[in-house]
């Protein structure tokens, strides 16, 4: 493989929920390091509200954990612990001195958290060549909300860590490390799902490639770098990294996010694929509409399911929009089961050819159907007439 088509990648990924969990509920171990400092007959019930109504406090006196008021992380959590046991024990009565260098302890390493099964393994499997899939050079990377307690957390589960941080002064390292760097929202100063936090990420992978080869790299060489962010939340982690044009990948324990595909769902190609298949009496799309589709970013069709408006394009509602151009036909977008999509589309190509039996239900409108390089799907169909007997057909 020649030098300009070598691929490269920056896998990073989301801290808390996606490489690690509390060993049980924070409320639950606050109460038992009170318990164990001469705090005792509290209950998880009772400390809860108080705890978060402290965080939420602290939040808005002291924005991203004190860092913006020069407070720091350490005093600010100092302040959520006082401002959450104060109110549930007797007056006048002071906090054990203990309790609070306890609880700071504990949530700064492996005593409060729980590694996700075969962390360290899997990280260093990535490493490993066969794991790489193609792609020549590979930086691990942590993008978190979260304040500076994260490299020290990763650190205590036993992966190699590197000091490299978002702000912090010095030479990047030149050996790779399990992680390679650290993209806090503490140190960035703002938070998933903002784009500027993926941006400060593609500046640490400027500089841990920097350590690595000598030199900055140049923007050609940057280019040829795919990005892609893993993390549990959607709304901050898959929207954030696709807004920064990055690849985002959803780890849904829970089951949480079934509209949204799985790996196997999406299609092997990059690009937009179009026209899986057409009904009798199909919409014929131009060759302009095709064209003006196929130049939409996957982000845009992942914004009109949740209904912002992109030029050209005015949305109805949640999941539809209209191209203005073509105020004939509705596009429907979503995200669909693996299977769901194609016996709804087997369906819509019976009811087409025989709208007549009643047991395929009412009469479906013309409709094409595409599947596009983000793993979404998009009917396009036509507006039904004013006959009362003409419905949609919901997919």
């Amino acid at each position: 493989m020649s030098t300009m088509n070598k691929r490269n990648l920056l896998l990073c990924f989301d801290a808390f929920g996606t490489l690690f969990t509390p060993k049980s509920s924070v409320a639950r171990q606050y109460v038992q390091v009170a318990s164990q400092c001469g705090i005792t007959s509290l209950t998880q019930d009772e400390l809860q509200p108080h705890l978060l109504a402290a965080i939420h406090q602290e939040r808005r006196r002291n924005p991203n954990y004190g860092k913006d008021t020069g407070l720091g992380a350490t005093r600010w959590w100092t302040n959520v612990i006082q401002a959450t046991f104060k109110p549930l024990i007797p007056d006048g009565q002071p906090l054990p001195p203990t309790l609070v260098p306890e609880l700071m302890r504990r949530f700064a390493s492996s005593q409060g958290y729980d590694a996700v099964p075969n962390l360290i393994p899997t990280i260093r499997a990535f490493r490993q060549e066969k794991a790489r899939r193609g792609f020549e050079q590979l930086v691990i990377g942590v993008v978190s909300n979260s304040d500076d307690r994260v490299p020290g957390i990763l650190s205590s589960f036993g992966l190699s860590v590197s000091p490299l941080r978002y702000g912090t002064p010095g030479a990047p390292p030149e050996k790779e490390y399990d992680i390679d760097f650290h993209c806090m929202s503490y140190d960035v100063g703002v938070e998933k799902p903002d784009a500027r936090i993926f941006r400060a990420a593609e500046t640490m992978l400027s500089r841990v490639i920097a350590g690595r080869a000598g030199r900055a790299p140049s923007p050609a060489e940057l280019g040829r770098w795919q990005k892609v962010h893993v993390g549990d939340e959607y709304a901050k982690d898959v929207v954030g990294a696709a807004r920064a044009g990055w690849k985002p990948v959803l780890l849904d324990v829970g089951d949480e996010f079934s509209h949204v595909p799985t790996l196997g769902d999406w299609p092997p190609e990059s690009e937009t694929m179009f026209m899986v298949d057409t009904v009798q009496g199909g919409i014929h799309l131009d060759a302009k509409l095709q064209d003006f589709i196929s130049k939409l970013p996957d982000e845009t069709h992942r914004l009109l399911s949740i209904g912002c408006k992109v030029e050209g394009i005015e949305v109805l509602q949640c999941g539809e929009f209209v191209v203005n151009e073509y105020p004939e036909i509705v596009f429907k977008t979503g995200y669909y089961r693996k299977g769901l999509i194609e016996e709804q589309w087997k369906r819509v190509k019976e009811a087409a050819e025989s709208p007549t039996e009643k047991q395929l239900g009412p009469v479906v409108a013309p409709q094409s159907m595409f599947r596009l390089g983000d793993g979404s799907v998009v009917i396009a169909e036509e507006r039904l007439s004013s006959d009362p007997d003409r419905q949609h057909q919901e997919v």
